[in-house]
């Protein structure tokens, strides 16, 4: 008797299916995605599971990688080299290190919640895209 049994998994990525005929390798983190969503959080280019850089189970590129591990006071420190000192303070408060610095959902959103005018937000994502 054959079995129409079919095996899925979901994308912690994206949340869709992952059917067994596309089930990837897990990557150096042991997250399962879909190859599509194994990307770098910060500028999603798609990643090669053998070399990827994970931390806290997050993927990163090479480029991103060495800020995404930055401490709190790298973060103040970068502050400080791209003039925006003003900002110290408030990124040691809220205990921002490279990992939230560079993720997704640090927006617009989340720096008007430091109550920063409209000039030194654009500044700081100025800089922020550099990284």
């Amino acid at each position: 008797m054959a079995s129409n049994h079919v095996i899925a998994k979901r994308c912690r990525r994206c949340g869709k299916l992952i059917f067994a005929e596309n089930l990837q390798k897990r990557c150096s983190a042991s997250i399962l995605l879909k190859q599509h969503a194994f990307a770098c959080a910060t500028c999603s280019v798609v990643l090669d599971y053998n070399v990827a850089e994970v931390v806290e189970n997050i993927p990163f590129c090479n480029k991103h990688y060495s800020v995404a591990r930055w401490s709190v006071e790298d973060v103040t420190e970068w502050l400080q080299q791209v003039d925006l000192e003003m900002l110290e303070g408030r990124f040691r408060d809220s205990r921002i290190d490279g990992k939230k610095l560079l993720g997704k959902g640090f927006n617009e959103i989340y720096l008007k919640h430091f109550q920063l005018s409209s000039m030194d937000r654009k500044e700081f994502q100025k800089q922020r895209a550099k990284l």
